[in-house]
Formats: C-alpha cells, structure tokens, sequence
C-alpha cells in the first residue's frame, strides 16, 4: 500500500438553494453524501472493491459537476491505495474535466495528477501540470515550485529548473523560514549539472551551515578537491575526524589519502590504524594495503613490508605478492623475495606477469641459484615489456656462470 493522501472527502451540504446566480454554490446532494459516507465505511472496513462499486452505482445518477468530481477523486484515491496507478489516474483526470470545478479542488487534482506523471516518469505531462498549478490563484508556493523543477530535473532541462527551485528558496527565506535540506541538494545538483562548481561549492556552504551532517559536510570536502583547494579539502575532513564525527570507513580511507597526497604518511598511517582499532575500518585486505603504502611513504619498509604481507595473504589473486617482492627486494630480503614472487606466479591474475618473473629471477641470481634464475629470464622473455630487462640479465647471468667456471 502507498501512503500519498488520505481519502478525504471535502463537501458542503446545501442548505440554501438561493444563492446568487452569478456565484456559483458548490453543493452536494444529500443522497450523494451518504453514497460517499458509505463509501468510506467500506474502506474504512478493508473492502476497497465494495467501495468503487458503491461509487459506480451512485456516478450512474444524475449527479452535478461537483458531486461527479468529487466521486472520481475518491475513486482515483482508492485506485491509489490499491496500486492501480493507472486506473487513478484516469480517475482523477475525469474528475478535472468537470465543468465549473471550484479553484481549490481544481488545484487538489492537478497537483495530484502532477505526482502521479512524475511516478510514472512521464515527465514532460507532470511539467504541464505543474505549470497549470502554479497559474491557479493560491497555488503559487514554493513547494509546488519545486515539482516543477523536478519535473525539469527527470527530463535533464538543469537551466529550466534553476528557476523554480531559486524563487522557492527565496520564498522560505522571505517568510523567516531557512529553506528545506532536500531543495539545497536540488540547488546544489542542478549547479554541478551545469558545471558550475563555485556556485555549487557556495550552496554546499550553506547546506552544511544549517544542515551539518556528515555527507554533506564530506560532499563539500571532496567538491574543495575538485576546484584544487586541498588544504581547505583536507581541514575540513581533519576536523571532522578530531570533533569524532568521521564515521564512515570510505570517509576515513579519503582522509588517509589526503594526508598522503600532502605528504603527511605518518598522520595516513595513525587514521587507518586507529579505524582498525576502533572497528570502523576492516582489517581487509585494502585497508591493509593502503596502510602499507602510507608506511611505505613514511620510509618504515619494515613496516610496510609486514603490512602489505598481511594483505596479500587475505588475497586470492596474485597482485599484492608481486608488490610485496618488489618491496622485499628493494629491502635485500632474497629469500623473501622469492616465495613471494613464485606465490604471485602460483595464484595468477597478474597485470604484468612478465615482471613476476623478472623478480623472480633477479632474486635467485642474488640467492646463486644461477640455473634456475635462467629458466625465469627465459619465461619474462615471452613477454615484450620484460624482453630487454630478461635478455639483460640473461647475458648476465651465462657472464658469471662462464667466470665461476674458469675460477674452478
């Protein structure tokens, strides 16, 4: 079931049928009112289908303009409730073609038919609604304006929806009112459509001032970034972790990204663990591995070296072991090295298997395992981006076997 509008029924009871011609009353039976009243008790007692069929019978009388609308509207809200959007919407549409319809229920059935186009992302029939409303006396309101600008919005017309959002806005304001969290995000969207990030950035501001969320407050952040502002980018995030307010683990990895992209490796590294620590961040394998670059930047190799082979056994692929003996060789750890380099051959998945051999061979040359550092040279050199490092060191190592001989 769908919560939209409650099933109400607006009626006056005619009491006095001498009004003034040139005025017209809007009235209602009473053999009309009991057919409504009844309606209700019949929806009101979970029997929807009883309550159309009641309706149908009484829409069968002679009924006048209003009673006939005033029927196919609560027919259209039953629809509603039921899901048969479709069946609604032919409801109220009938219900609008009454003649002399008074301005108030006009307004009700066009806003509704409005929100049903967009439901049925039928935008540019909502965007007729909507603009209809806003022309009825008393429908000019900032919240009728901001469904005309998402109707905008649903078919990409961004500069057409400034408008509307921008008068609702102002409309707040000039009543004393802040404006609404959802219209400044649709401010804020409609800016960055149109690539207008300063602007965007100016809106964001104010979101945040009087909306202070994470999100919005990480969202102005990472919009600080993309106009270059970094260090601005980068106190904002810091702030927010200092005052215990950066929950999320995405929000805590950006941060260590940033103190990286700063040169801060030590203050990255100091963020991760303390996430690992405090549960916000998993002890997976990209958490580790970015804790092993921020060590790694820091010039802590031991530390990075331990970190990034805790990653690379939560892996199943073998990327992570070829850095891990990328860094193992450039630490003069041979042995370590090697396994590595053969576990990344062993499990695969590898951009640059040439590479894995390369290392692998260079590790065994160091270790004197000249034989089988050959047979490695051998394979880097079935791939073009390692053929002249592997032919290199081929020719190196049948120098040195060929000097060791001659020394025996």
């Amino acid at each position: 079931m769908r919560a939209f509008l409650p099933v109400l029924v607006l009626v006056l009871v005619l009491l006095t049928p001498e009004a003034p011609a040139r005025a017209p009353t809007y009235g209602m039976s009473q053999r009309a009112f009991d057919a409504m009243e009844e309606a209700q008790e019949s929806m009101d007692a979970g029997n929807p289908d009883g309550a159309l069929a009641i309706l149908d019978k009484a829409l069968e009388r002679r009924l006048s303009a209003y009673e006939t609308a005033q029927m196919l509207r609560m027919k259209g809200m039953i629809d509603y409730q039921a899901d048969r959007l479709e069946d609604a919407r032919g409801a109220f549409a009938e219900a609008l073609e009454q003649e002399r319809l008074p301005e108030a229920l006009r307004g009700d059935l066009i806003g509704i038919l409005g929100r049903l186009a967009l439901m049925a992302d039928d935008n540019e029939v909502a965007e007729t609604y909507f603009l209809e409303l806003l022309g009825i006396e008393g429908q000019d309101l900032p919240e009728n304006r901001i469904l005309l600008a998402n109707a905008y919005l649903r078919q990409e017309k961004y500069g057409a929806a400034l408008a509307p959002i921008e008068a609702a806005i102002a409309a707040e304001r000039s009543l004393g009112r802040e404006p609404k969290e959802q219209w400044l995000l649709m401010l804020a969207s409609v800016h960055h459509a149109r690539e207008d990030l300063e602007t965007m950035r100016a809106v964001m501001r104010e979101l945040t001032l009087l909306y202070p969320r994470e999100q919005h407050l990480m969202n102005l952040a990472a919009l600080h970034g993309q106009l270059g502002d970094r260090q601005r980018q980068l106190a904002l995030v810091e702030s927010l972790l200092d005052e215990d307010r950066l929950e999320g683990d995405s929000n805590l990895r950006m941060l260590a990204g940033l103190f990286m992209a700063e040169e801060l490796p030590f203050k990255a590294a100091r963020v991760l663990e303390q996430g690992i620590a405090s549960g916000r961040l998993d002890e997976d394998g990209r958490t580790l591995e970015q804790l092993s670059q921020a060590w790694f930047q820091a010039n802590e190799i031991d530390r990075a070296i331990a970190t990034l082979d805790a990653a690379a056994e939560l892996d199943e692929q073998g990327e992570l072991f070829l850095r891990l003996a990328g860094l193992q060789m450039d630490a003069y750890r041979w042995e370590d090295a090697e396994r590595s380099a053969a576990r990344a051959l062993e499990l695969g998945s590898l951009d640059d298997e040439g590479r894995a051999w390369l290392i692998l061979g260079m590790a065994r040359v160091r270790l004197e395992q000249f034989a089988s550092a050959e047979d490695s040279f051998r394979n880097a050199r079935r791939f073009e981006d390692s053929r002249t490092y592997a032919d290199q060191w081929l020719a190196f190592v049948e120098n040195e076997q060929e000097i060791r001989a001659v020394g025996r």
